[in-house]
């Protein structure tokens, strides 16, 4: 077997992964069709599209169809919060004020158990703006808003999945 050094071939297909890189990942989130949960997260989808996928459009109606090709389910759980029916519950929106506020009546925080072995984040110990915290906090919104919905069904539910109409509102806005 060669080195990199003596084989050209296998050396450009490395650095054609490495320049690949992270794009693979956003490409498998596109494909996947799964929703995409962010807090105010307008500028990351932006970033995101630039730095992965093309030069930004100048024209909103263009923006809009890229940003539905490259990722087809967002959902911004800042814009969620000052939507009904949340807007009349829900004071402040930034993402540590409004992760309080979703722990409080007449949402409930959801349960979540770590594996073991495994660190989880402590809301209690607040991380803010570490990315990995921040993601968490925002799927710990995410997953409060849509149970919270869960109750206006008949008989109301307690979990309601990504996929469910109630969620539909909010998606792509």
């Amino acid at each position: 077997m060669f080195s990199t050094e003596h084989n050209p071939r296998q050396s450009f297909q490395e650095e054609l992964n490495d320049a690949v890189g992270f794009s693979r990942v956003i490409h498998a989130i596109s494909k996947s069709g799964k929703l995409v949960v962010g807090h105010n997260m307008l500028l990351d989808v932006m970033h995101t599209i630039h730095q992965f996928y093309c030069v930004l459009p100048e024209d909103l109606n263009d923006f809009k169809e890229v940003t539905q090709c490259v990722f087809p389910r967002l959902l911004d759980t800042k814009l969620m919060a000052t939507t009904q029916p949340f807007k009349e519950l829900i004071n402040i929106t930034s993402l540590a004020e409004l992760q309080k506020q979703l722990r409080e009546s007449p949402f409930k925080s959801p349960k979540v158990v770590t594996a073991e072995g495994f660190p989880s984040y402590d809301t209690a110990q607040e991380q803010l703006h570490e990315a990995g915290y921040d993601a968490y906090i925002t799927g710990l919104c995410f997953i409060s808003m849509a149970n919270y919905l869960g109750t206006f069904l008949t008989p109301p539910r307690a979990h309601i999945p990504s996929q469910s109409k109630l969620i539909q509102p909010f998606v792509n806005k």
